[in-house]
């Protein structure tokens, strides 16, 4: 499987151009992105002139996401913000997006017209083959209705580690036969179990050896993809160079490969 890595601008502290370089020297296949780091054909193409591929797109959305759950015109402006991104994310050769469907502990209770806004966007996904995976956050049941209520090929789940250690703290009885066959993507990170540090694995407490096996158990053709930091992580990791950085993070996934096959 190929070996991912997050990079986001507000997270570096040295030039992109640089630490795309050292991304590609230390062995990783690709990095997944955000939206909000896209300026256009530029930020793609400084990407593909290190050897390296986009796995994913992060969407953008913030606290308004939860406006898509409530009646009312501003969770129809959400949509069509989100349905835009796609749109332009997909005009730039990308196929692939993550998206958050809540953005709180307590958001607005479920509903049928988040599911139906949700279909909306997953119409257009299906129009263009973009695939779309909605990931777990605070709030394990909104992720759960959407996918018992929303079958497509273009529509499944991605995996974050991190949120189900330190939020849902459900890792070990996650539901994962509502979930297995649907996972496209993971975000792997761990923490301490009460923030989302998003440190390298192996950092912080989640069992991974468990937690890999488990995953490439329910479907084999999974990337390993992580979503770390390193700016002002220095309580983690010490006061580290980018090449260290990512040579630590790039061992953390040799690590997890063989966790893979463990019986």
């Amino acid at each position: 499987m190929k070996k991912i890595v997050s990079i986001s601008d507000i997270y570096l502290i040295s030039d992109r151009k640089d630490v795309l370089k050292i991304i590609r020297e230390q062995g990783f296949d690709g990095v997944f992105i955000y939206a909000s780091d896209v300026k256009g054909e530029s930020s793609i193409q400084e990407i593909y002139a290190n050897n390296l591929e986009i796995e994913m797109v992060h969407l953008s959305n913030g606290k308004e996401i939860n406006e898509i759950w409530k009646n009312g015109c501003e969770g129809d402006e959400v949509v069509q913000k989100i349905i835009g991104e796609i749109k332009k994310m997909n005009e730039l050769g990308l196929k692939k997006g993550v998206l958050h469907t809540t953005s709180s502990f307590f958001p607005p209770d479920v509903s049928k017209i988040a599911v139906d806004r949700m279909k909306r966007i997953v119409n257009v996904c299906e129009s263009m083959e973009f695939k779309l995976a909605i990931e777990n956050l605070k709030s394990q049941r909104h992720i759960d209705y959407l996918l018992q209520q929303i079958e497509s090929d273009m529509f499944g789940f991605c995996f974050d580690s991190g949120h189900a250690n330190a939020f849902t703290k459900n890792l070990e009885l996650f539901p994962w036969e509502l979930y297995g066959d649907r996972i496209m993507s993971l975000h792997l990170h761990d923490n301490n179990g009460e923030k989302d540090q998003h440190l390298i694995p192996g950092k912080g407490n989640i069992h991974w050896s468990w937690l890999i096996h488990k995953l490439f158990s329910l479907k084999a053709d999974l990337n390993l993809t992580l979503e770390v930091e390193y700016k002002g992580k220095e309580y983690a990791y010490g006061k580290v160079s980018d090449s260290d950085f990512y040579a630590m993070a790039y061992q953390s996934l040799l690590t997890l490969e063989k966790f893979i096959t463990i019986t």
